[in-house]
């Protein structure tokens, strides 16, 4: 027997059907920002810097849009290599450590090998540190040979690690090499010393590389008597003379006796620019200085005259460590750490 509903009914059953099937059918699916998935990171696989470097890491993500500050960046040994959470590096101290960068799930990581070297290691012409002998550890060979010295505490009181020149007959001689002319390139030259009395002549010899007359080599000393008596400046200041005239660059401060410090001469070829620093400190600059003659094969004395100059011999009395020759010019940050230094 067939049943027969109420038109009624019937339309209120399809009028709910459709507008369920209407609801479903209207509701939207999820969507997914691109923006927020990393899919690709790239990062070079190594680099090389110098202590005291700080350099911006470079890295590349796919899509190109993605929110870069959201990597998480680390280091593997701080010591070595620090990173910021945006990726920029920092040299502390020599040796190998891998930066790493990923996003926050882990999901896609990459790291770049960074090796450290000392940045005052580089451009080393000779290093004379003057612990147990009189060799050259920068490995350029520029050995000297000694006279008549004697082995004293250092500046930390270290005991026979540097040298004392008695004033009337020790020395140290270099032979000669071209790279020692320091002619036509930048140069640094840096020593520690400790007079025990001004010379009574013109000057005390730190390291002098020079024949008689103008043009013929170059010296850094400290004025003597004769040298204030003749008005040319006061006594116990670092002198540098560039061989090509007469001229000599002057400190305004004075090395006091019986004390160590630290003296630095830096000469920059493209400017010919003299600078002399006492202790760390630029104390005056010079323009105009023409480099050192390169025809001058005369060798390096440390502690004297060159013998072959009519001079008194302007002996050092007094002692010198760590003296060191550079073929590039050191910023004021690395002739800082250089008198920072605790050995």
């Amino acid at each position: 027997m067939k049943k027969f509903y109420p038109l009624s009914l019937l339309v209120a059953l399809y009028a709910f059907a459709h507008t369920s099937c209407t609801k479903i059918a209207d509701q939207p699916k999820p969507v997914t920002d691109s923006t927020k998935t990393l899919s690709e990171i790239s990062l070079r696989d190594t680099l090389t810097m110098y202590t005291g470097q700080a350099v911006q890491l470079d890295v590349k993500v796919r899509p190109i849009n993605f929110d870069t500050t959201k990597l998480v960046w680390l280091s593997s040994d701080t010591s070595i290599i620090t990173v910021s959470k945006l990726g920029r590096i920092e040299a502390k101290g020599e040796g190998n450590a891998k930066v790493s960068v990923s996003n926050a799930e882990k999901t896609k990581s990459i790291s770049c090998i960074v090796t450290v070297k000392d940045s005052l290691k580089v451009g080393l012409i000779a290093y004379y540190p003057f612990g147990a002998n009189t060799s050259d550890v920068s490995g350029n060979g520029n050995n000297g040979s000694g006279y008549n010295l004697t082995q004293v505490a250092d500046r930390f009181g270290n005991a026979n690690s540097a040298y004392y020149f008695n004033g009337f007959n020790s020395y140290i001689v270099v032979k000669d090499k071209q790279t020692l002319r320091l002619s036509h390139t930048d140069f640094t030259i840096t020593t520690w010393v400790k007079l025990d009395a001004y010379n009574n002549s013109f000057a005390s010899q730190i390291i002098a590389k020079r024949l008689p007359g103008l043009g013929n080599g170059w010296n850094l000393s400290i004025s003597g008597y004769d040298f204030v008596s003749t008005g040319q400046g006061g006594l116990g200041l670092v002198t540098f003379n560039e061989g090509a005239s007469p001229l000599t660059v002057l400190t305004s401060g004075a090395v006091a006796l019986n004390n160590w410090h630290m003296v630095t001469s830096v000469y920059n070829y493209t400017t010919h620019t003299l600078s002399l620093y006492i202790d760390g400190v630029k104390d005056s600059t010079f323009d105009g200085f023409a480099s050192p003659n390169i025809t001058i094969g005369a060798d390096a004395y440390i502690g004297k005259d060159n013998p072959d100059v009519p001079s008194p011999g302007y002996f050092l009395k007094g002692a010198l460590d760590d003296m060191r020759l550079y073929d590039r010019v050191l910023s004021d940050k690395e002739i800082k750490k250089l008198y920072t230094a605790i050995h």
